[in-house]
């Protein structure tokens, strides 16, 4: 499996994660929210057309796109469970942060807790990068990984 490959869905993740923290952010703020931002189905239909042109960029034949779609669609369920223990997650961070007296044990003990969520999704990232890899061929994976890249000049 190419690095290239688990560095572009990692950080479609990332990208995505911060997406959605920045934009409840801006909802709390009484800030108009991104798109994306507007719930499950919306986001759905972004990270779609986000796959959908990475295929394209790939030149992947129907037959891949499926296949990369069927992953996906698979991985779904994974990703919206960590999703979910984040979404508690963020409810104890405010409650501990807003609290009268901060508790730096209850912090330690949210960030330790942070880091085995984020932990859970790159395990699924690398699961789906390796399945979709395997779906494309060299060629493909170096178009995707050279677009990638492309995306983030030095």
């Amino acid at each position: 499996m190419s690095k290239r490959i688990v560095i572009l869905f990692a950080s479609v993740l990332g990208l995505t994660t911060l997406g959605v923290g920045v934009a409840g952010a801006c909802a709390l703020d009484g800030m108009p929210r991104p798109p994306f931002a507007m719930g499950p189905e919306a986001h759905k239909a972004m990270m779609e057309q986000m796959v959908d042109h990475a295929l394209d960029v790939a030149l992947a034949t129907d037959a891949q796109s499926d296949q990369v779609h069927a992953i996906l669609d698979e991985a779904a369920p994974r990703f919206d469970a960590v999703h979910e223990g984040m979404k508690a997650h963020h409810e104890r961070v405010r409650e501990a942060l807003t609290a009268a007296t901060i508790d730096r044990d209850e912090l330690e003990t949210l960030r330790q807790e942070a880091v085995t969520g984020f932990g859970q999704a790159s395990e699924i990232v690398a699961d789906v990068a390796g399945d979709v890899a395997e779906v494309l061929t060299q060629e493909q994976r170096v178009k995707l990984a050279d677009f990638a890249e492309s995306m983030h000049p030095e």
